[in-house]
């Protein structure tokens, strides 16, 4: 079993502990949760084989959240959404940077970039 396998399990499983709860809206977020899972497979199918698996996270029950984070001066994130929006930042040495992508089936070149420098 591929890292991305395990991922994509990994995506499943906080999922169905995450779809269906009640949040402060007293609205469920499976729709949401469901939609912004399915871009965040995508996403993980995507990578080059030779990144290194990072942590996954479901925030608030509407973005998936991947990280890769090796000390204060070597991490980036990534939270993908329900509409497929990816919000990304990085800290690298001294250099930091952040941006938002639309979904485009294709990793961005600078998200990519990033995710390489900080050892992914």
């Amino acid at each position: 079993m591929s890292w991305q396998d395990e991922i994509i399990t990994e995506i499943d499983n906080i999922s169905k502990k995450e779809s269906g709860k009640l949040y402060w809206n007293g609205h469920e977020t499976f729709s949401k949760t469901r939609m912004a899972t399915v871009f965040a497979k995508c996403f993980i199918v995507l990578l080059p084989n030779s990144i290194k698996s990072p942590e996954v996270n479901i925030d608030s029950g509407d973005s998936v959240d991947f990280s890769w984070d090796y000390d204060r001066y070597k991490v980036f994130s990534v939270s993908i959404d329900h509409k497929g929006t990816m919000h990304w930042a990085g800290i690298y040495k001294k250099e930091k940077d952040y941006g938002k992508e639309l979904w485009n089936w294709k990793i961005p070149d600078i998200i990519l970039n990033w995710i390489k420098k900080v050892g992914g």
